[in-house]
């Protein structure tokens, strides 16, 4: 086809070879894959055009048999993006000549685009990847009819695929339901002998030729009345959240919708949370999720995927957390706490969830944008949900996600966090992922307070766990929430604890402790205490002072409460001020006896009594007799049933002469002997 300079000599160069060629310099290459034509021209090889000139050439793709232009492009560099071909679809490329006239290719192409495509990737075996997938297809004109190839929809146990109508889950329960680009849709897999959902993955792929990237995408129909909104990247690349505008422009905040999107993440079964503006906000191709309207009955009714926020890559399907960067800087002006919540029983899970307070610069004290209201599991009945309570309107919300001003001095901010259990209940475990906590500033402190057992935990040396039972967590406003979240921004930390650990060896129990850092850090008192008892000072360990460097330290407990079946342990760490922080108890149940054994009886000699100790690796009958050395029996100081563990008694001999004697402790099967002596 012909090209025009614009200068004013005239010339002409012409390229008559066709795409994927090159002659003098320009060359046209195709990505079938990708749909796209891109044409590059090297502006400076232009006949009677200086280098440095800006110089605008408008290239048209046209289908060859007369359909309607596909894109303009007129800018340096622009790749020929396509819109909407069909594959096997031939195109010509035009660009303008002086007065209307258009030049015209010589010669054509047929190009075959492939049709859009994700491998969902389990683990093998079936059954380990059972669940919901929030998707969408990045083509238009796609139909459940459509992925019935990829997957069996003849199942009896209801609809594999569900749409939202704004308000609830519709099932799709025929082929020609439409899942229109723009929108999303859930799909369950089962991951069965059918159906398996391997490390080979299942391909799911949308025929009728790729959803092209030249052109902006709107979503309409979002009635004002509902608070969710179901969307879904309508590109084959991942595109940038902060891509997703309003009618009018600006970001999802100035439409009406809240800057936190929702994404269901099948494994461990919550909702995940995104927010626009945040580092790796963005959304993988194939993905759904959830937006949500900041006030119903307001705010726009269409939203506007721009072509500019593709990205190279696919993007992770699934989604993840925003992640701030360097949350050890203070300039980043946002910070993170995500929370996990794990229901179990017999050491099966049986419910997961999430739950995240974001410190963010531009974010109130109030409800803003910032916010998520948490959202059921899709389609489940039974299930746990973590959140932070707040009234909004006179109104209960839970929030999955809750924000705060990012604090610009030291401060201590108190959330409410509940704990619902819906027809399910077990032994809950609320934590601080180790994996996680790079989001928010180190010196900053997260302790969990437990109002109904007054019980306060450092969430970054340990878990947290509860009783949680069904119909547990039902509020009537946010200050019924049984837990509170106390995040502190202190100057400095004077310990960062990065490990504290307590194991038998024999009959001594070891403690061990590791610093990440310390700071004016006198040392630690170690304290232990048996059955809620008070606690025991055991010892001081000095602390290194002020260091960067990270420090181990350990302490041995060689006199433990002989009967003791358990015990728990903590540590006292005093800074040079005199001021203390306690570390998380850490409780060591003790090996069971593995047999009869009757220890030495002290004091001995013992003037008016003696303590006895044995042990017993099973229930049995035990007699404990006293025999002088004449073999004679004078005392029996017990004769009866035993439960198997460490037993300690103490006896009188201030009925027994002085002189020397044997202690017989008798069981069932056993025998054991110790000699005692008594004086006065």
């Amino acid at each position: 086809f012909l090209t025009r300079t614009g200068s004013e000599s005239g010339d002409h160069k012409i390229w008559q070879n066709g795409f994927g060629t090159s002659v003098n310099g320009g060359s046209y290459a195709l990505n079938t894959s990708e749909g796209i034509i891109e044409g590059k021209v090297p502006w400076s090889e232009l006949g009677g055009v200086p280098a440095e000139e800006d110089i605008i050439m408008t290239f048209s793709i046209y289908r060859a048999d007369g359909g309607d232009k596909a894109f303009d492009t007129g800018s340096r560099g622009d790749a020929l993006d396509y819109a909407t071909p069909t594959s096997g679809n031939t195109f010509n490329a035009l660009i303008p000549e002086s007065g209307g006239d258009q030049g015209r290719l010589d010669h054509a192409e047929t190009v075959a685009f492939e049709s859009p495509s994700r491998t969902i990737v389990g683990t093998d075996g079936t059954g380990n990847d059972t669940g919901w997938r929030l998707l969408t297809t990045p083509a238009p004109s796609v139909t459940r009819g459509d992925l019935e190839d990829d997957l069996n929809f003849n199942v009896d146990s209801g609809s594999l695929l569900h749409t939202w109508d704004g308000t609830s889950w519709v099932g799709a329960s025929s082929s020609g339901v439409p899942l229109p680009r723009g929108g999303g849709f859930i799909l369950y897999f089962f991951d069965d002998d059918v159906d398996p959902l391997t490390s080979d993955g299942i391909t799911l792929d949308a025929p009728g030729g790729i959803a092209g990237s030249a052109e902006d995408v709107s979503v309409g129909g979002l009635e004002t009345g509902n608070r969710f909104h179901l969307l879904g990247n309508p590109y084959e690349k991942a595109i940038d959240l902060s891509s997703l505008e309003g009618p009018s422009g600006g970001d999802l905040v100035g439409a009406g919708f809240q800057a936190t999107v929702q994404i269901w993440q099948p494994d461990p079964g919550v909702w995940t949370t995104i927010t626009q503006g945040t580092a790796d906000d963005n959304i993988a191709t194939w993905q759904g999720f959830f937006v949500e309207r900041t006030s119903t009955g307001s705010g726009a009714s269409t939203l506007t995927f721009k072509k500019s926020g593709r990205q190279n890559g696919d993007g992770d399907l699934i989604g993840s957390k925003s992640r701030p960067v360097n949350a050890e800087n203070d300039t980043t002006q946002q910070a993170l706490v995500d929370l996990s919540l794990t229901v179990a029983q017999n050491e099966d899970t049986l419910a997961q969830d999430d739950g995240t307070v974001f410190f963010e610069s531009r974010a109130t004290t109030g409800w803003d944008a910032f916010e998520a209201t948490q959202l059921s599991p899709p389609i489940s009945q039974a299930y746990a949900t973590l959140s932070s309570p707040t009234e909004r309107g006179g109104t209960l919300v839970r929030r999955t996600q809750a924000s705060l001003p990012y604090p610009t001095r030291v401060d201590t901010f108190v959330v409410p966090l509940s704990a619902r259990a819906v027809e399910t209940g077990g032994t809950a475990t609320l934590r601080w992922p180790a994996d996680t906590r790079g989001q928010l500033p180190g010196r900053w402190t997260v302790e969990l307070e437990d109002t109904d057992t007054d019980t306060r935990v450092n969430l970054r040396n340990g878990s947290y766990t509860f009783d949680l039972d069904p119909g547990d967590g039902t509020l009537s406003a946010p200050d019924s929430a049984r837990f509170r979240l106390h995040v502190g921004t202190s100057s400095a930390i004077p310990v960062e604890m990065t490990r504290f650990e307590a194991s038998q060896e024999a009959e001594t129990i070891r403690l061990t402790w590791a610093t990440a850092s310390e700071t004016e850090n006198a040392g630690f008192h170690v304290q232990r205490r048996r059955n809620g008892s008070d606690w025991q000072r055991l010892g001081f360990v000095e602390g290194a002072g002020t260091t960067e460097e990270p420090r181990t330290y350990r302490f041995v407990d060689d006199a433990l409460p002989f009967d003791a079946d358990s015990l728990t342990y903590r540590l006292r760490q005093v800074d040079l001020d005199g001021s203390e922080h306690f570390t998380d108890a850490h409780t060591v149940r003790r090996a069971a006896p593995d047999r009869v054994e009757l220890r030495k009886p002290f004091p001995n000699p013992a003037p008016q009594q003696a303590t006895l100790r044995y042990t017993l690796p099973e229930p049995t009958d035990v007699r404990l007799h006293v025999y002088d050395i004449m073999g004679r029996r004078v005392a029996t100081w017990a004769n009866r049933r035993v439960e198997a563990g460490r037993h300690e008694r103490t006896v009188q001999t201030s009925t027994l002469a002085s002189g020397l004697y044997f202690v017989r402790l008798v069981t069932d099967e056993k025998r054991r002997t110790r000699k005692l002596t008594v004086v006065r």
